[in-house]
């Protein structure tokens, strides 16, 4: 990586694509290829239904997860908010592609190895048993009664 470092300005350099953006009009490119070549839109569409994902970023109560494809999928939030993080993988399925040309997605399971410390990890191992986030009303937890 050292040779990146000594870059001028009208220097050639070879670039991969990775990921593109329609609605932003941005492209997100590599210094290096990709192990295999990423899917296209037509080939997720008219594919397999569900895939393996990394999250790459929650915003706005959406997580976007790159699905090996040309275009990111976008997750919405279940209850306004995620307990998602950035590179979790995920278990998703693809219920169609959107105006923007990105796929919305549902989750079907987190994939991430839960460990037994940290903050929010009793939700994200419930949410791993459920397959799901956990909703308002769920009952997670009932004492015996007596």
């Amino acid at each position: 990586m050292s040779r990146w470092r000594n870059l001028s300005l009208g220097d050639v350099v070879e670039v991969y694509a990775r990921r593109r953006n329609l609605e932003g009009g941005r492209i997100s490119l590599n210094l290096t290829p990709e192990s295999q070549p990423r899917l296209s839109i037509e080939d997720v569409a008219s594919g397999t239904r569900e895939h393996e994902g990394s999250v790459v970023s929650v915003q706005h109560g959406s997580a976007f997860v790159d699905i090996h494809c040309e275009v990111c999928g976008v997750l919405p939030a279940t209850g306004g908010r995620h307990s998602l993080r950035e590179s979790d993988r995920v278990l998703v399925r693809v219920e169609a592609l959107d105006e923007t040309e990105r796929f919305r997605l549902s989750f079907v399971k987190l994939l991430t190895e839960v460990s037994e410390h940290g903050k929010g990890e009793l939700q994200r191992v419930i949410q791993n048993r459920l397959g799901r986030p956990i909703q308002r009303g769920d009952v997670v937890y009932q004492a015996p009664m007596s």
